[in-house]
C-alpha cells in the first residue's frame, strides 16, 4: 500500500456529567445570584469548567510532571471538543488491542474518579468508548478558521501530512473533526449507562477479547441489554455492553436484559 493512504482505527472517548441539568436550574448556583463573587460559592458555569478541566487533567495531563504511572495513556489520545456537558477525547491511530485495554482500563478508573470527585456535589460522572475505522465508512476532515475551511483527509495526502499529531500540517488554528456512521455510534450509546460506569461498542469488546493481557479478564464485558439505535444497521438491536475494570464485584452488576436501556 502506498505510503499516503491512510487506514486505520482510533477510539474516541466520552465523559458525560450526570445531574447538570438540574444543577443549572438551580437558582443556588445561578451565576448571577448575588452573591456570585463570593470564591467560596460556586455557581453550575464554575462547575463545569472544573469538570472540563479535571477530565483532561486526568486523560490527556496525566501525572501533571510527576512519575508516570504503568496506565498513563496521556500520549495516546487528544482532545476533540466539549459538548455540553461532555468531553470528548480521540486516540492516536491504534496499532494492537493492547492499545485499547490499556485506554480503556485507565478510562474507567477516571470515570469513576470523576464520578466521586463531583458525587460531593449531588452530581457523577459516566463514560463511553467507542473505536472507528477509516476511511471507508468514516472520514476525518480538518477543519480551519479561515479558508479553505476544511478538506477530507483523504488517499490523496502525502505521507508528510500523516503524522499522528491534532493539527497535522494544516495550521495551529485548524482541527481534527470525524463524520460517519461509527461517529454517531458513540453519541447513541453514551446514554444508555448509569453514573460511575462506562458504556462500550461491539468493537472496543471485540478489541479487548483478543488481547493477550486481559487473560486474566482485569476488564469484564456485561451484557445488560438491546437497543435499536435510530437509523444504524437498519434497526437492528445492538448489544449494550458495560465495562467492569475490576473495582466492584460481579454481584453489584445487572443481569443481562434487566437495564432500561431506551434513550433519555
Amino acid at each position: 500500500m502506498d505510503a499516503g493512504v491512510y487506514q486505520g482505527v482510533r477510539c474516541f472517548l466520552s465523559v458525560d456529567l450526570v445531574g447538570s441539568t438540574g444543577l443549572k436550574s438551580n437558582p443556588a448556583y445561578s451565576p448571577t445570584r448575588e452573591n456570585a463573587a463570593d470564591p467560596d460559592n460556586k455557581n453550575w458555569v464554575d462547575v463545569h469548567l472544573l469538570f472540563y478541566q479535571t477530565c483532561l487533567d486526568r486523560l490527556i495531563y496525566d501525572q501533571q510532571g510527576g512519575p508516570r504511572s504503568p496506565w498513563d495513556i496521556s500520549n495516546q489520545l487528544h482532545f476533540w471538543r466539549f459538548r455540553g456537558d461532555e468531553v470528548l477525547l480521540y486516540s492516536g491511530r491504534i496499532a494492537e488491542p493492547k492499545q485499547i485495554f490499556d485506554i480503556l482500563y485507565r478510562f474507567c478508573k477516571v470515570v469513576q474518579e470523576v464520578d466521586a470527585q463531583f458525587g460531593e456535589m449531588g452530581l457523577g460522572a459516566r463514560g463511553c468508548m467507542w473505536a472507528a475505522g477509516f476511511p471507508i465508512r468514516n472520514r476525518e476532515i480538518l477543519v480551519a478558521n479561515s479558508p479553505p475551511y476544511f478538506r477530507l483527509v483523504t488517499h490523496d495526502v502525502t505521507a508528510v501530512e500523516m503524522i499522528d499529531a491534532p493539527y497535522y500540517n494544516y495550521g495551529q488554528n485548524s482541527w481534527l473533526e470525524f463524520a460517519g456512521p461509527e461517529i454517531d455510534l458513540g453519541f447513541m450509546l453514551s446514554p444508555l449507562v448509569n453514573r460511575s460506569r462506562v458504556v462500550v461498542s461491539l468493537e472496543v469488546a471485540n478489541f479487548v477479547a483478543r488481547c493477550p493481557q486481559n487473560m486474566d479478564r482485569q476488564i469484564k464485558i456485561h451484557h445488560v441489554g438491546w437497543r435499536p439505535l435510530k437509523t444504524l444497521y437498519d434497526g437492528t438491536p445492538y448489544p449494550i455492553l458495560w465495562v467492569d475494570p475490576r473495582t466492584q464485584s460481579h454481584a453489584e452488576w445487572p443481569a443481562p436484559g434487566s437495564v432500561d436501556t431506551r434513550l433519555s
